[in-house]
């Protein structure tokens, strides 16, 4: 008899599919330990559905004898019942491969949905900006989604070059995967501790802003607003003082001053554009604008007058202070005794030079070196070597290094109750033999960062497995983070080692060529910057083989000794249903708590292969 009942959901609504002889046989593999590169979901092997009027109908298939055609890849939300137990559940997907005299589909199960959600554009994903100046910044706040630390950005064998100050933009690893997750409707679940990964940071490797860095300055607070024209290769600074653009007095009689300093960070030219326009109607009111060299005394640029519009172009050294003043005065005739005079000041400040301070607004999505989110997630899992399991029910990520078995395992000894027993399911035949190897490691098995081939470097860690029988070496997989080395700079006279990221080519001028992300740790300590400025942190590179070291331990207890089996098993549509891999079952034969490596072929009421590995 057949039990099963596959149903798909069309127009909102879910209508029943026919199977015909063919039974769904499933695969239930959240996460094979041995494969860590792939992070498979739940699968079906391939099922044939007959071409019958109702699933014509369903699937929007003419009704024909003669029917041969290559579907485009399609997924259907679809639900697949036995025995009125859910075998794939929420965040399903029925996938029509091609129709020709059957329609040939799969099902993906478990970690699919999530996966097929966040397999999208970085750019999507809202992970905020900032306005890269100094008076925007927090340089030792590392609680919100970004920080500035102390690095390097040249190649290691030149000599280190620094831009107004060596500190540099970095994005929380765990702020930006939490709001990943987040803004694709589930909630994070982790058994890493804040301490392991909150101080963890993707460096910035793109620097050029957007077009919408352009921002007002606030006169009265004496600070500068800059940023980065990628086109002009020009840094621009607007001042206004209400954040508005207007400088406004209301004395009847005399003058008032509004003026901003400006200091320029190295030698270059600087070319200050001005325009005044008389908003008041009162004839009298005049605007007079000044500019001064602050450093020499020198005034290098004045005029009065009801409309104003100047470009002037000065040779300034570094550390130079120009004052820009906008002067309103009020002449008293007759009986007029006090009038409103508003004047409206555009100021431009640009500089061109070889040497370009790099400020601007950036946004962290496009420019921490992913194309996709899913890219972005699988690394994040790939860093910590997490075993990753959605519940589309409660729209949960759970992202858990093997440790998590570990604590489960001791939690079932604790409390026998919340075991899964298996030992009466095993079907004793030979084929029960416990193995001492277990496929798809090495003696050696090793992890790599992406080869960094501006600074010849390479990192990478691994882990052995003592087993003869093995290969002698493996590559589980190569992160996109990019290697990376410290190298030691001097720092407010300290020699500190902070983290070199090549994003910068010295050749005639200084210019920026982006790269590939760094993974780095930001300090907890800081550093003060001068005499009095901020504090900032130190980013130095996390490597892999610490990576390894701290979190791959559950892992590496597993394959230390490994005992591993490929038993067959009575298992019922509710043992399929209730089937958690984060629960080692017990087997009494064996007189062990093992993990639950993949079921295969699973078809209800028939013996199933199952893949355990003792704990």
């Amino acid at each position: 008899m057949n039990n099963y009942k596959l149903y798909i959901q069309k127009s909102g609504s879910w209508s029943i599919v026919d199977l015909g002889d063919d039974k769904p046989a499933m695969n239930y593999q959240v996460n094979n330990i041995a494969e860590l590169k792939d992070r498979q979901c739940d699968y079906s092997q391939a099922l044939k559905l007959p071409l019958s009027k109702n699933n014509c109908i369903l699937f929007d298939i003419p009704e024909s004898m003669d029917v041969v055609s290559n579907i485009q890849y399609i997924k259907i939300p679809c639900r697949l019942y036995s025995n009125e137990s859910l075998l794939a559940g929420p965040g399903s997907f029925l996938v029509i491969d091609k129709v020709n005299e059957f329609i040939e589909v799969a099902i993906l199960s478990g970690n699919a949905d999530f996966f097929s959600i966040i397999d999208r554009p970085m750019s999507e994903l809202d992970l905020g900006s900032i306005l890269r100046d100094e008076a925007s910044i927090d340089p030792a706040n590392f609680t919100d989604m970004y920080c500035f630390a102390y690095c390097s950005y040249s190649t290691y064998d030149e000599d280190p070059f620094v831009y107004i100050q060596m500190s540099f933009p970095f994005i929380n690893l765990k702020k930006a995967i939490t709001e990943l997750v987040t803004q694709n409707g589930y909630t994070l679940e982790t058994n890493l501790l804040d301490a392991q990964w909150n101080r963890k940071a993707i460096s910035i490797y793109a620097l050029n802003p957007s077009s919408d860095s352009f921002a007002p300055f606030n006169a009265a607070a004496s600070k500068a607003i800059t940023f980065y024209d990628a086109a002009s290769q020009y840094i621009r600074l607007d001042i206004s003082n209400d954040g508005g653009g207007l400088l406004t007095q209301q004395n009847a009689l005399g003058y008032s001053e509004q003026a901003v300093d400006y200091k320029a960070p190295i030698d270059c030219d600087v070319t200050i554009s001005v325009t005044a326009t008389r908003t008041s109607a009162f004839q009298y009111d005049m605007c007079t604008l000044v500019i001064k060299n602050m450093t020499s005394g020198d005034i290098l640029y004045t005029d009065e007058g009801y409309n104003l519009s100047k470009s002037i172009t000065i040779s300034v050294s570094k550390d130079t202070v120009i004052r820009l003043s906008a002067y309103r005065h009020c002449i008293h005739v007759g009986s007029i005794t006090l009038k409103t005079a508003t004047f409206h000041v555009n100021s431009v400040f640009s500089i061109k030079a070889d040497k370009v301070p790099v400020f601007g607004r950036l946004h962290f999505s496009n420019n921490i070196g992913f194309d996709t989110q899913l890219d972005l997630f699988k690394n994040f899992v790939q860093l910590f070597g997490l075993t990753v399991g959605i519940d589309n029910e409660t729209k949960t990520v759970k992202a858990y290094t093997m440790q998590k078995l570990y604590d489960n395992k001791q939690k079932l000894y604790d409390n026998k109750a919340i075991a899964k027993d298996w030992s009466n399911k095993l079907h004793d035949v030979r084929a029960n033999d416990i193995y001492n190897v277990i496929p798809g490691y090495a003696q050696s098995n090793v992890i790599k960062f992406t080869p960094n081939t501006i600074d010849n470097i390479t990192d990478s860690g691994s882990f052995s497995v003592n087993q003869d029988k093995l290969d002698v070496t493996k590559e589980l997989f190569t992160m996109k983070f990019e290697s990376g080395i410290d190298r030691n700079i001097w720092i407010v006279d300290t020699l500190t080692p902070v983290a070199n990221i090549p994003l910068l080519t010295l050749d005639a001028i200084k210019d920026f060529k982006g790269g590939n992300p760094h993974i780095v740790e930001i300090s907890t300590s800081t550093i003060q910057s001068g005499d009095g400025g901020p504090f900032y942190s130190v980013a130095t590179h996390v490597k892999a083989q610490t990576l390894i070291d701290t979190f791959y331990t559950g892992l590496i207890n597993m394959l230390t000794s490994p005992k591993y089996a490929e038993a067959m098993f009575f298992l019922s549509d509710q043992d399929i249903e209730e089937f958690n891999q984060e629960i080692p079952v017990y087997v009494q034969k064996y007189g062990h708590y093992f993990y639950v490596n993949k079921i295969v072929n699973y078809i209800s009421g028939q013996l199933t292969k199952c893949q355990i590995i003792k704990l």
